[in-house]
This record gives structure tokens, C-alpha cells and sequence, in this order.
């Protein structure tokens, strides 16, 4: 479990849910996952703030998801290694085909974070509107 990083609200795909805490790497995979799917300059802030987020969703939708497979996993590691608590991450992206005709990036995540706890497994399925994580 990822010590040294404190606690943070719960927020997940379905959103913030005041009152309850998550530690370590849920916090963490989390954070990633907020990360994943806050378009880039939403925030308000400095440079940090501005340089936060990826959209992952967006990307997809404005590439394809042939070509998002091929360039989310070095990209959407750039973006996770910008948090101090990663100290590494390895990604793999794969295209599924859905019963109704649309595709879905699948990325298959391993983190490490930076307080040497055990790696995490992270996967996230991404189309043209939403990022949600399929398990952490």
C-alpha cells in the first residue's frame, strides 16, 4: 500500500462522494484516472494547472481508435509520469469490437509508484465519449 501520499476524497467515474476517503494506490489510480480524463486547460491556476489532464475520450474521438491504441500508451505515460507519485508506468492499448458497431480502446496499465510499493494493475476502456476504469 502506498504510504507516504496521505488520504483523498473518493472520486471515481461516478464522481465525488464526500465523506469517504481512499488511501494508497486506490488513491492513486484514481488520481490517474482524473488525470486521464480532464481536458487539458480546464483548470484554473498556474502553469501546472494548465498543463493537467489529457481527455482521453476527446483523443479518441478526434483520431480514431486504431490510431489512439497505437499512441495513447506513450502519451497517456508522459501525462501519469508528470505526478510525483508515479515512478513508472507500462501501457498497452488494444481495440475491441462492441455487439453494436463501435470500438473501444482498452489500456492495460501496470503503475509503480514512487514510494516503492508493489506495482498495480490499472484498465481503463476508452471510445469517442467516455473513460472508465474496468479495474484497479
Amino acid at each position: 500500500m502506498a504510504a507516504g501520499f496521505g488520504a483523498d476524497t473518493f472520486c471515481d467515474h461516478t464522481g465525488l462522494r464526500p465523506g469517504r476517503l481512499v488511501r494508497g494506490n486506490l488513491a492513486l489510480a484514481q488520481a490517474l484516472l482524473r488525470r486521464a480524463t480532464t481536458p487539458r486547460g480546464v483548470l484554473r491556476g498556474g502553469e501546472e494547472e494548465s498543463n493537467y489532464g489529457l481527455d482521453v475520450a476527446g483523443y479518441v474521438g478526434s483520431v480514431g481508435p486504431q490510431i489512439a491504441a497505437r499512441a495513447l500508451p506513450s502519451v497517456l505515460r508522459t501525462e501519469w509520469l508528470k505526478d510525483d507519485r508515479v515512478a513508472d508506468v507500462a501501457i498497452e492499448g488494444l481495440v475491441t469490437q462492441n455487439p453494436d458497431g463501435t470500438s473501444d480502446v482498452v489500456l492495460s496499465c501496470v503503475v509503480q509508484p514512487a514510494d516503492e510499493s508493489e506495482t498495480f494493475p490499472l484498465t481503463l476502456s476508452v471510445n469517442d465519449t467516455t473513460g472508465t476504469v474496468l479495474s484497479s
